[in-house]
C-alpha cells in the first residue's frame, strides 16, 4: 500500500485534474484505490494498492508520471544539477560491487541546522504521520516521499578515520540504532562502518553516534542503490520498517540518484547554507540500459488484437518506452530505467494492453481444435502410484523445503537455496526426496506407528545455469519402509520384519511393470550403506540402500528412537520408459526344474553367473537363487549359493538324459569361469 497527496499529485502535473478523474485512471490502469481520507484543507490521501514489482509507484512523482502518460500529458522526468567547489573530500569510501549498485555522496560544510523547517515540508511530512526532526532530516525524507529515492546522512564530526567501507557484516555485533535500540547483526547484513565500527545499516537505519542533530555543522549526503535482498532478509529479521527499507526492498532507480543527491543538495544549501563539495561517484559496470525485442505477430496473438508496428510504438511511447521499429514484424524496445518490472517480451505485451486499453479488447470465443494427447508421465505416474498401493504403501506428500544443512549429506553439489526462506528448517530445495521421507516416518514411529512402508511423488530441484529458469525440476518416486511386514500372532509365531530383499523385490516389480530391464551397480553414497545405482539403458534412473541413522541424528534427533533397518529407494520417473507387454503364451510341454548347491566366490555377481547361465542353452528358461549360505567349513571369501534352474522347449518335452548333458556341460562352464562347484 502507499499513500499519496491529490493536491501533491496535482502540482506535479500542472494540470487542473478532478479528484474523481485521478480515481479513474487509478483503478483503470490496476492500481486498486483501498481507502480516501479527506483532510480539512480540501485535500485528500488516495490509499493505493501497488504491487512489489511496480517500485516506481512509492513515490509521488511516479503515481503522477503513471497518471500523465495515461492522460497523454507530458511530464519531464526530473533532473537536478549544483555546484560543486573543487575541494575533494576528506573521506575514502570502499565499496563492495556485489551489495551496491551504485553510491554517490557529497559534503556540504558550514550548515545552520537549528533554522526552522518550511512549513509546506513539515505539513506535506506531518500528513503522512512523519515527524520534522530538523530541516536535513526533513528535506531527506521529504525528496524520498516525492520522488522515491532514499538516502541517508551522516553527521560528518562524527565519522572516525576519514574512511568509510560499505560490505556485508564479517561477524556479528551489537548495535546501537537512531531510536535507541540495541540491535544483533549478523554476518549477513549488509553495513556501512568507519574505523570505529559501524555507523548504518545499509538501506534501513543509521546509529545514534553518527546521526544529524541541529547543532550538526558538517554533514555528508549519500544517495546510494543497494542490492534488495540482502535489506529484505534483514529488515524481516530485525522487525524494522522504514522509509528506505521500504523502497530498497523492492528497487529503486540506479540512474535517477545523483540526480536526487543533487536535489538533497539544493534543498539544503538554500534552507541551511554551506558550501557544498567533494561529489563521490560510484557506478557498477553491470548497470546497462535494459533493451527487448517485441514481435508484432506475437503480441497480437497473445491480446487477440491487430495493430501494427507503428501502433504498437505509439502506445509503448505514451509510457516513455523508446523504440526502433526494425520491421514490419519487429521492434527494438529500450526499457525506463526505472521500470524495474519489465524483463521480458511478455511484459511490453501487457504494457501495450494496458495502454490499448483492455476495456477495448473485444473478446472472442475460443476456435482451436482440441487434440487429446496422451501424457505419457502422467500416465507413469498414476501407474506408479496405483503399483506402490498395491504393495501396501501409504502416500505422503512434504514440503519440498529442507534444511540447509543436508545439503552436505545429498549426493549432489547442485543445490538450490532459497534466497528468503520462511524459516532456516526450510532454506534449501531438496535434490532427493530422503528428508521429506524420513521425517515423515521419524513422525509416525513418535506417534506410535512402528512399522511403515511410506512413498512420495514429488520433485527434486538442480541448479542449471543453462536452463531458463536455471533450475530443473525432476519427477521422482522415493519409498522408505522399517519396522514388521508381517506381525506376529493369528499362526504366525514371530514377526517378520522387512529386509533389503524386500526393497529390491518392490523395485523389481516396478520395473517388470514397465517391461524395462535393470541392473544394479555398487555406488558411494553419504547416508546410506550397501548402496546401488539402478542401471537401465546404460544410464542411472535411480538408487537404494540401507539407511545411516547416525548421519541425520543433529538434523532429525528422533531418528535414533528407530531400532530397526531403514530401507529407503529413489527412481527418476523421467527416465522410466514405458515399453508395452507383449502377451506370450508359455510352452505347453512341461519344464524339468533342477537344484544345485554350488560353491562360490562371494566377489561373483550373480548378475554375471545368471547372465553366463541364461546364454549358455536355449533351453535354460528360467534362473534364479533360493538360498545363500556360508558355514565354518567353507573359507571366508567364499559362500553356497542354491540355484534352480527350469529346463524347457516349446517345440517338445526334454528328455532327463538331455538335460542331464546340458547340465553337466553348464556346470563344467561355471567351474572354468566362476571356480563353481558343487557343495559336498
Amino acid at each position: 500500500m502507499f499513500a499519496v497527496s491529490y493536491k501533491w499529485i496535482i502540482e506535479i502535473l500542472n494540470k487542473n485534474i478532478s479528484f474523481d478523474e485521478i480515481l479513474r485512471v487509478l483503478n483503470l490502469q490496476g492500481f486498486e484505490v483501498k481507502s480516501i481520507d479527506d483532510l480539512d484543507d480540501g485535500d485528500h490521501i488516495i490509499t493505493i494498492e501497488v504491487k512489489a514489482n511496480r517500485p516506481d509507484m512509492l513515490s509521488h512523482f511516479g503515481v503522477a508520471r503513471e497518471i500523465a502518460s495515461f492522460l497523454d500529458i507530458h511530464l519531464e522526468e526530473p533532473t537536478f544539477d549544483v555546484n560543486f567547489d573543487s575541494d575533494p573530500c576528506d573521506i575514502s569510501i570502499n565499496i563492495d560491487s556485489s551489495i551496491c549498485d551504485c553510491y554517490y555522496s557529497a559534503c556540504i560544510n558550514g550548515i545552520d541546522n537549528s533554522v526552522d523547517t518550511p512549513e509546506y515540508i513539515k505539513h506535506r511530512l506531518s500528513i503522512f504521520g512523519i515527524d520534522s526532526i530538523n530541516p536535513v532530516v526533513d528535506i531527506s525524507n521529504y525528496v524520498s516521499i516525492e520522488y522515491g529515492q532514499p538516502s541517508h546522512i551522516y553527521d560528518r564530526d562524527n565519522i572516525n578515520g576519514n574512511c568509510l567501507s560499505i560490505y556485508k557484516n564479517d561477524k556479528s555485533e551489537k548495535f546501537v540504532s537512531l531510536a535507541e535500540k540495541e540491535l544483533e547483526l549478523t554476518s549477513d547484513d549488509v553495513v556501512i562502518k568507519d574505523s570505529s565500527g559501524t555507523v548504518c545499516v545499509a538501506g534501513i537505519i543509521g546509529s545514534s553516534r553518527d546521526s544529524v542533530s541541529r547543532s550538526s555543522k558538517n554533514i555528508m549526503i549519500e544517495s546510494a542503490v543497494f542490492s534488495k535482498i540482502p535489506i529484505r532478509m534483514t529488515s524481516k529479521r530485525l522487525k524494522i520498517s522504514t522509509l528506505s527499507s521500504f523502497r530498497f526492498e523492492r528497487g529503486v532507480d540506479s540512474w535517477s540518484s545523483l540526480s536526487m543527491l543533487n536535489l538533497i543538495c539544493k534543498k539544503i544549501q538554500e534552507i541551511c547554507g554551506g558550501k557544498l563539495f567533494g561529489l563521490f561517484k560510484y557506478k557498477s559496470d553491470k548497470l546497462k540500459q535494459n533493451k527487448i525485442d517485441l514481435r508484432v505477430d506475437r503480441s497480437n496473438n497473445i491480446l487477440g488484437i491487430s495493430l501494427t508496428a507503428n501502433e504498437m510504438v505509439k502506445y509503448l511511447n505514451k509510457y516513455l518506452f523508446c523504440c526502433e521499429v526494425i520491421d514490419n514484424n519487429n521492434i527494438s524496445v529500450s526499457i525506463p530505467s526505472f521500470r524495474l518490472d519489465i524483463e521480458r517480451e511478455i511484459d511490453l505485451i501487457e504494457e501495450i494492453a494496458r495502454s490499448f486499453g483492455y476495456d477495448n479488447i473485444d473478446p472472442r470465443n475460443l476456435c482451436n481444435d482440441l487434440v487429446y494427447r496422451v501424457n505419457n508421465l502422467h500416465e507413469n505416474i498414476q501407474k506408479l502410484r496405483s503399483l506402490l498401493v498395491g504393495f501396501g504403501f501409504n502416500e505422503v506428500i512434504n514440503y519440498a523445503f529442507v534444511p540447509e544443512s543436508m545439503a552436505k549429506l545429498f549426493d549432489h553439489t547442485d543445490h538450490v537455496i532459497l534466497q528468503n526462506p520462511l524459516s532456516n528448517l526450510y532454506s534449501l530445495m531438496r535434490t532427493e526426496m530422503i528428508y521429506s521421507l524420513l521425517s515423515s516416518l521419524v513422525y509416525n514411529y513418535s506417534i506410535g506407528n512402528y512399522d511403515d512402508s511410506l512413498s512420495e511423488i514429488g520433485r527434486t530441484y538442480h541448479k542449471n545455469d543453462k536452463s531458463e529458469t536455471l533450475v530443473d525440476e525432476i519427477d521422482s518416486l522415493g519409498f522408505i519402509i522399517s519396522g514388521n511386514k508381517i506381525n506376529s500372532g493369528f499362526g504366525v509365531t514371530k514377526s517378520i520384519k522387512y529386509n533389503f530383499y524386500d526393497l529390491t523385490s518392490y523395485i523389481i516389480n516396478i520395473f517388470n511393470e514397465f517391461n524395462q530391464q535393470i541392473e544394479y551397480k555398487l555406488k558411494k553414497s553419504n547416508y546410506l550403506e550397501n548402496s546401488y545405482d539402478i542401471i537401465s539403458n546404460n544410464e542411472s534412473v535411480g538408487f537404494f540402500g540401507i539407511v545411516s541413522k547416525n548421519k541425520f541424528t543433529n538434523i532429525l534427533p528422533n531418528v535414533k528412537l528407530i531400532k530397526n533397518e531403514i530401507l529407503y529407494c529413489e527412481l527418476n520417473i523421467n527416465k522410466i520408459k514405458f515399453d508395452k507387454k507383449v502377451m506370450k503364451f508359455k510352452s505347453e510341454f512341461p519344464s524339468i526344474v533342477r537344484q544345485y548347491n554350488l560353491i562360490c566366490k562371494k566377489t561373483s555377481s550373480f548378475k554375471d553367473i545368471s547372465k553366463c547361465i541364461n546364454s549358455f542353452n536355449d533351453s535354460i528358461n528360467e534362473v534364479s537363487v533360493k538360498d545363500v549360505y556360508e558355514d565354518s567349513k567353507m573359507s571366508n571369501d567364499e559362500h553356497s549359493l542354491l540355484i534352480e534352474i527350469k529346463y524347457r522347449l516349446e517345440s517338445r518335452t526334454l528328455s532327463a538324459e538331455e538335460v542331464e548333458k546340458i547340465e553337466s556341460d553348464l556346470l563344467s562352464n561355471l567351474s572354468d569361469k566362476f571356480g563353481m562347484r558343487i557343495k559336498m
